[in-house]
């Protein structure tokens, strides 16, 4: 594993943003490593515009690896609550390894006091079904 160059700024997360229009849906791919430092800033950096809110969300960490703890999710889900992010919606988490399925169902549990409906699913294929990918 490679260090990160100190360049005073902040990790971006390792990520990939699909917008999909005609199916309502933007599919976010994880890549890598990524670390509570890359979920609160990440976070922090989302703004309304980039989480349009009548677009569902597809999150596929099947080629992440996680390297957080149950705080730097708390942490991000909070963020997403306090920012007013978690709008109505679908999110659909992929997460095909026992650790990305089990910090997608501790933000699935932690997002439901808020609007978005949030599932866990571990093939890739069940998720997109769910938030209305047309597999035709």
């Amino acid at each position: 594993m490679s260090a990160t160059p100190d360049t005073g700024r902040a990790p971006q997360m390792p990520v990939t943003v699909e917008e999909v229009p005609d199916q309502n849906l933007r599919i976010i791919r994880c890549n890598g490593l990524i670390s509570n430092d890359h979920l609160r800033n990440w976070g922090y950096s989302l703004t309304a515009a980039d989480l349009n809110s009548t677009r569902n969300i597809l999150v596929d960490l099947r080629a992440a690896t996680l390297d957080v703890t149950a705080d730097g999710v708390w942490s991000f889900a909070d963020t997403m609550q306090q920012r007013g992010l978690d709008q109505r919606r679908k999110i659909a988490i992929v997460g095909a390894s026992d650790v990305a399925f089990a910090y997608g169902r501790m933000y699935q549990q932690l997002l439901e006091r808020g609007e978005a409906e949030v599932r866990v699913f571990r093939e890739y294929e069940e998720g997109a079904r769910w938030v209305g990918v047309d597999s035709s």
